[in-house]
């Protein structure tokens, strides 16, 4: 009969064997959702010659460690879809802005679900990632290629936090900003758009005049009240904003901010609050704003009149750049805007040309001229002027 051998502790997972000079090294673990526990040993190196040092048998230690975490971690791995629903099913009740999830859930299915379908989620290498980006290389503009880079890397970061994977997959890639100057309209053609609206009665005269004259951003624009508006002090308090499918919110920023109040912003309030009678909101509830139609609506009157076509979001670019180039200091211009990062504001001083000194009453020119009956709807219907740019 084989004599057994006999071994000695010398440390946690590790024995000495005194008849062979030679250590056994093992590790277990159990499995966190089976419960089942595994381990692996040895008495050989990696490279198949016997453990005969103490150095060694901690190196074999390490290695057996890392080997069993990963093949637990392979039994207990879901799949990439599974992790990217969760992860998804998270950012909802964690109040993310729907359409900033939806964007997430599109454009992470649309680009990941075929070409990683059957994969689990530690299957998924830092090559594969690599070889997916560079087969959109050149489909892909800069800001996809961007933001597809921060929704799989987001995803990856999530399994990590809750143990689902040991490391992040997600390789350095670069990714350049555009140096393309963001299309701005100039004072002259600011003044144009402001007379055309009226002129032409456009029904968002309101609401884009007001877009020019604050910077604030559409969703601030359709939350902004007339409790907001405070004539004594002559100034504006910017509180909420309104989502795209109507759910009120602080501001992007998370913070409360103050606009003062020019004479031709304070004249203009003062007959749209005449004009709005009893209404809580400061600006009319056009159905098609409501919508979020207000770029495409943008862009056909711009059209219309013979103005460089920009989005509805342009406007609060070319607030700041207006303002900039009239020479109000950028940390004004950020604390008016309500950007919290600087580096946002040296874009639109690229866009301005120039660096200015202090006034807010450079804008204070764009008037909005209309006739006082018009303003409270006493003039004879037959003599309106109505465009209706959804039929052109």
């Amino acid at each position: 009969m084989r004599k057994k051998k006999l071994y000695t502790k010398v440390c946690k997972g590790i024995k000495f064997c005194e008849e062979d000079g030679i250590y056994e090294v093992q590790y277990a673990k159990r499995n966190p959702i089976t419960r089942q526990s595994r381990n692996l040993r040895r008495s050989r190196c990696y490279d198949g010659h016997p453990i005969t040092s103490l150095a060694k048998a901690q190196i074999v230690y390490e290695l057996l460690k890392r080997e069993l975490e990963e093949k637990i971690s392979e039994d207990k791995s879901p799949y990439w879809e599974t992790v990217v629903k969760n992860f998804i099913v998270e950012m909802r009740h964690n109040d993310y802005v729907k359409q900033t999830v939806d964007n997430y859930e599109f454009s992470i299915a649309k680009h990941t679900y075929k070409r990683w379908k059957g994969k689990k989620i530690h299957q998924i290498s830092t090559q594969m990632i690599w070889e997916l980006f560079d087969e959109y290389k050149g489909v892909w503009s800069e800001h996809t290629r961007k933001a597809m880079k921060k929704h799989i890397r987001a995803v990856f970061i999530y399994a990590v936090e809750r143990g689902i994977i040991l490391r992040n997959p997600m390789p350095k890639i670069k990714t350049s900003a555009s140096q393309k100057l963001q299309t701005v309209l100039n004072a002259e053609e600011v003044q144009i758009l402001i007379r055309k609206s009226i002129e032409l009665d456009w029904e968002y005269k309101e609401i884009v005049y007001l877009a020019l004259k604050t910077g604030c951003r559409q969703g601030e624009l359709k939350a902004l009240k007339w409790v907001d508006v405070d004539f004594s002090t002559n100034k504006i308090i910017i509180r909420r904003s309104i989502t795209r499918d109507g759910a009120e919110k602080s501001t992007k920023t998370g913070e409360d901010r103050i606009l003062p109040l020019t004479n031709s912003l304070i004249q203009f309030l003062k007959r749209l609050r005449i004009q709005t009678g009893s209404t809580s909101f400061v600006l009319p509830r056009n159905e098609s704003w409501m919508k979020g139609e207000q770029a495409r609506e943008l862009r056909k009157f711009l059209s219309l009149i013979g103005l460089p076509e920009i989005r509805f979001h342009d406007l609060r670019a070319t607030w700041a750049t207006l303002l900039l180039s009239k020479g109000v200091p950028t940390i004004q211009v950020m604390a008016l805007g309500g950007w919290k990062e600087i580096k946002t504001l040296n874009h639109y001083v690229r866009l301005a040309g120039v660096y200015v000194k202090d006034s807010l009453d450079c804008i204070d020119d764009l008037e909005f001229r209309v006739n006082e009956a018009k303003i409270l709807g006493l003039h004879n219907e037959s003599h309106k002027q109505v465009v209706n740019t959804k039929n052109t």
